[in-house]
Order: C-alpha cells, then sequence, then structure tokens
C-alpha cells in the first residue's frame, strides 16, 4: 500500500469509543489487528511501500509443516497395503469444499491443479451453478479423502472434463481412483453426457492408468501446457519446468454420423486418432473439396 502517511505511535493507546465518534478508521483497525494476534508490525520500505505483518503464536507450540520436516513422507502419512481400508464414494456436501481444498494442496505440496479447486466458495459456487459436479471419496472416520469432479466450459454442456482428482497418500492404492472415475462415468451418462475427457500430467502414470482402465483413449499430447510446479523437482534450487499432458476421451453416446473438413497436411493423423477411439467419421480435406481456407 502506498496510501497516506501513518503516525503508529499515537494510534497505539486509541480510544475505542472516541476512534469510533471522530470517524478513526486506521486507528480502529489498528486496535482490532491487535486484539486478535500477538504481534502486529507495519512497516515502510525506501519507496514508501506500506507492509502490515500480522503474528499469532499457535498455543500448543511450534507447528512443524511438510517442508521443515526430515522425513517428507510422515507430515503426508504413509499409503496403507492395498486393499486394506474400507472406504465409500458420494456427491460432495457444500460443507465439505474446504477439506477439498485443502486435500487438493496437503496432497501436492505445490498449486498443480487450477485456480477454482483452492478456493472453498469457488468450488461451492461451481457447484451450484452447474459449473462443476464433484465428488468425495470418504475414509473409514468419514472424512474427506479423495475428490474427482467433471467440469463443464458452459452450462448445459454436452461434453465435461473430468479433473481435480486427488487422492489422499494414506488411501492411494485402495481403488479410490477408479472407483471416483465410475461414479463420475455414472452422473455424466445419467445426464445424457455425450463424451468426458482428461488432461493426465505425462510423468505421473497413476492419473493415466486411472482413466484408461475405464476405456479412455489417448488422442494428444499437450507439451509444457500447465504451468511449472516444484512437485516435480528432485532439486529445490532446480528451475521449474513446465508440465506436459496427455489429453484422452471417453465416448458415452455415439456421435452423430457429420462430415469433419480437415487441412489436407492433418487428415491423415486425425484419421489415426479416430481409428485409435474405433470411431467412424466422414472426414474431406478443407483445401480440396470444401472451399474452405487452408
Amino acid at each position: 500500500s502506498k496510501g497516506l502517511p501513518l503516525d503508529i505511535e499515537r494510534m497505539t493507546g486509541v480510544d475505542p469509543k472516541k476512534a469510533i465518534d471522530l470517524g478513526d478508521a486506521p486507528a480502529m483497525g489498528l486496535k482490532i489487528m491487535k486484539g486478535m494476534v500477538d504481534r502486529v508490525d507495519i512497516i515502510t520500505s525506501r519507496d514508501q511501500e506500506r507492509e502490515i505483518r500480522l503474528l499469532k503464536y499457535f498455543p500448543g507450540g511450534l507447528i512443524r509443516y511438510p517442508d521443515n520436516r526430515p522425513d517428507k513422507s510422515e507430515a503426508k502419512g504413509e499409503a496403507a497395503p492395498k486393499g486394506s481400508l474400507a472406504f465409500s464414494v458420494r456427491d460432495m456436501k457444500a460443507n465439505e469444499a474446504e477439506d477439498v481444498a485443502l486435500l487438493a494442496f496437503k496432497s501436492h505440496d505445490a498449486l498443480l491443479f487450477s485456480e477454482h479447486v483452492y478456493y472453498p466458495a469457488r468450488i461451492r459456487e461451481m457447484n451450484n451453478t452447474g459449473e462443476m459436479y464433484s465428488a468425495v471419496v470418504l475414509g473409514e472416520d468419514e472424512s474427506v479423502v479423495g475428490h474427482g469432479a467433471l467440469v463443464f466450459e458452459r452450462i448445459n454442456a454436452k461434453v465435461a472434463e473430468m479433473t481435480y482428482g486427488v487422492v489422499a497418500e494414506r488411501y492411494r492404492n485402495q481403488g479410490c481412483a477408479s472407483k471416483m472415475v465410475k461414479y463420475l462415468l455414472g452422473y455424466a451418462v445419467s445426464k445424457q453426457i455425450l463424451a468426458v475427457y482428461s488432461y493426465s500430467v505425462t510423468n505421473h502414470i497413476y492419473s493415466q492408468k486411472s482413466v484408461m482402465r475405464e476405456g479412455f483413449n489417448e488422442v494428444g499430447l499437450l507439451i509444457s501446457s500447465s504451468p511449472a510446479s516444484r512437485l516435480w523437482l528432485n532439486d529445490p534450487d532446480e528451475t521449474p519446468a513446465r508440465i506436459s499432458n496427455l489429453v484422452s476421451i471417453k465416448y458415452l453416446q455415439e456421435p452423430g454420423d457429420e462430415t469433419l473438413y480437415v487441412p489436407e497436411r492433418h487428415l491423415e493423423i486425425v484419421q489415426d486418432i479416430y481409428d485409435n477411439l474405433g470411431q467412424s467419421r466422414n472426414l474431406v480435406s478443407s483445401s480440396t473439396e470444401s472451399g474452405l481456407p487452408k
């Protein structure tokens, strides 16, 4: 902030009633902050930028976050033996949005997904408007240990992206991801969705396997399409690299017998993609048959 100068010393002994009567908002604000936290520092830099730092001591002592621990697996929790944990999948409830946001962040130690999933209010809003349909995995204690969603580019769209898939460390290798994919596909079928697609991180094979097992087929590779994330780095001092994605798709209904106009130079690869999907299309060169620009 580069607002008006503040005389902090004059504000420290403010009388709340007098501050309200005089409309002295900065002084009242400082008193409220001091009542909420253990320390308030207001620092002015050489270029007159003002920074306010609030410090609150945790009553139980020092919190040791995962990055401060010698063994990060201790912070996340070791994965349990395969098939040893019971779990269930159901629609997300509105009051579980915060659990989903925390799970997404803690499971990756980085901002891997687009920003929506890290804001509980945005998760609730998207589910309320129909932009997103969220389902959660519940652990043995009924806590949220997994999440997956279908996201639509517009309301009532007939194609959806399957995304925001995350499972807590302890519940991995239990079949949670596969059951989640089945659950989301069941919802898509009930809503007569034409197709569902996903972007799997190329160096995270489990995200690829969970959709391939359910009949998805690869249709494309997006090189360095996602923002850089330190999740994938062995050396913390290394420059973060952007992430590549494998695109896969599953048709839930037979599409119409439409004609597709494709540039001549892409005809062969487009034909190969549809052959891989087991789909028949009438492909026409846009440069020779339709009069469309090359």
